[in-house]
């Protein structure tokens, strides 16, 4: 079960997200069925929960990860309850629900030491909050500012990690780059470009149709045809169901089917939605 857990990590920090699921998957359910094995469960889980949010299957799991954290609750299982709960608000955004997330987050800021790479997830958990949430230029800049600091931390020798902060900063200048005017949309529009550079330069599958995604955004703004912007985020819902992303690659094909004013298609992908 171990060893499945290993292929399983190795699998997600490749891309290969649906194999990940799977492998982690079957490490779960042999693990927790093996008495003290307290630290490899909790590992197992979390990087499953983390393929399945690439998959795209969040919502699916919301139940299995509440089971999940209660039973790290009763076991004192002080790094379950953190990766559980940390998981749970990724679940409850999947579903466009955000009253849960203050508690969440402020029970693993508590528990997390200051080092603790808790932070990190915290850091994205909260700038996909405040993309759902009404423009706030403030919260969102701060939003960005942590964002650029995890950019600069030692997890950015690992590929993955730059492709997924990189997927974050794209998102959240993406914002405000829409919801500021005059002088603030152009510095968050070199924010973007300076993006889009990182991401091509991983020549990565995912990172690629992050940048992919960056450029339509970047068209949009300058006026440019709904058309063209639309074949750039097609482009880049292919490079996400190559990497097995089904729900990352219908939200794309939903943006590209409104971007055309295709009714059908946006059917279609809300069906996957």
């Amino acid at each position: 079960a171990w060893f499945e857990t290993a292929r399983g990590t190795r699998a997600l920090l490749e891309g290969r997200w649906r194999e990940a699921t799977e492998r982690l998957r079957a490490a779960e359910r042999v693990l927790r069925e093996q008495p003290g094995k307290r630290w490899e469960l909790t590992t197992a889980r979390r990087v499953y929960a983390a393929a399945v949010q690439l998959v795209g299957d969040m919502g699916c799991i919301e139940a299995e990860l509440r089971d999940w954290l209660a039973d790290a609750e009763r076991r004192d299982d002080r790094e379950g309850v953190i990766t559980h709960s940390l998981a749970l608000g990724y679940a409850v955004l999947a579903r466009g629900d955000t009253s849960e997330l203050p508690i969440l987050l402020e029970r693993v800021r508590r528990l997390a030491g200051p080092s603790h790479s808790a932070h990190m997830n915290i850091s994205w958990v909260e700038a996909f909050w405040r993309c759902y949430e009404a423009p706030d230029e403030v919260a969102l800049s701060e939003a960005y500012r942590r964002l650029q600091y995890l950019r600069r931390s030692e997890q950015r020798f690992v590929a993955f990690f730059r492709a997924w902060n990189g997927g974050y900063e794209a998102r959240v200048a993406t914002a405000l780059a829409f919801h500021t005017q005059g002088a603030a949309r152009q510095r968050w529009r070199r924010e973007m470009r300076k993006v889009h550079g990182r991401l091509l330069r991983a020549k990565w599958a995912p990172a690629t149709a992050q940048a992919l995604q960056l450029e339509a955004a970047q068209l949009l703004l300058e006026g440019q045809s709904e058309d063209r912007c639309a074949a750039l985020v097609e482009r880049a819902a292919a490079f996400d169901e190559g990497c097995g992303s089904t729900l990352f690659a219908a939200t794309k094909r939903y943006a590209a089917a409104r971007l055309r004013r295709d009714a059908r298609g946006a059917e279609d992908a809300a069906r996957v939605i």
